[in-house]
């Protein structure tokens, strides 16, 4: 596996289509990658963060790989890690999961706020084989 640190800008688009997994903070991100049915790991890295993180674990959307513990402290789940980075079956599953998914026309939305905001947001990590 060769793990890729990905800033937005030019680039970003066509690498994160040629992406097979994304690791991803649960903020704004999401909407893009559900909308690409992308599969993904998630950590929690904020509390208003929260809603999104458990809605998405709740229907097994994306993969919890970590999250703020009581004391604001982020635990990353090594093993979750492992495992997601390890076995297609969950991957795969995740993209199953993602393509029953129906935003309606609200998809076409999501994108074009996802492309104007990219300089706004954080840095997302890529897996590629």
């Amino acid at each position: 596996y060769r793990f890729s640190k990905v800033h937005y800008g030019d680039s970003y688009e066509s690498t994160l289509s040629n992406s097979d997994l994304v690791l991803t903070a649960s903020g704004t991100t999401i909407w893009e990658l559900i909308v690409r049915k992308i599969a993904f790991g998630v950590v929690c890295v904020a509390k208003n963060q929260l809603g999104n993180f458990n809605y998405l674990i709740e229907n097994s959307l994306a993969y919890p790989i970590g999250k703020l513990n009581e004391s604001d402290v982020l635990e990353i789940d090594e093993s979750a890690l492992i495992n997601l980075i390890s076995n297609s079956e969950i991957r795969n599953k995740l993209r199953q999961n993602l393509r029953e998914i129906d935003i309606g026309n609200g998809s076409k939305l999501i994108c074009d706020l996802s492309l104007i905001n990219l300089s706004f947001r954080a840095l997302s990590v890529r897996v590629v084989h």
